[in-house]
């Protein structure tokens, strides 16, 4: 019994390769991720000079944080997402 294979698709077809996630959204992503860091070191240097740097009071201090440690998560696992449903 002889099978044929189907030519119809090569694997170089443009439907074949993997869908980039959308630039913005990695663009966003990284961008938060480089504030992350950011946030990271203003936090070292408010730790060692309480006097530097302050933000209005200790709870938007928190809640800047906590948002941008938030937005990051979910825009990380946006793209990732999107990188493993294709």
């Amino acid at each position: 019994m002889t099978k044929t294979i189907d030519t119809a698709h090569s694997a170089t077809d443009a439907s074949d390769k993997p869908r980039r996630p959308a630039p913005l959204l990695e663009w966003l992503a990284a961008t938060v991720l480089l504030l992350v860091a950011v946030a990271l070191a203003w936090m070292i240097v408010v730790a060692y000079r309480p006097d530097w740097l302050r933000l209005a009071s200790l709870k938007v201090e928190v809640l800047a944080i906590l948002g941008l440690l938030t937005a990051a998560l979910l825009l990380v696992s946006a793209v990732a997402l999107r990188n493993t449903r294709d």
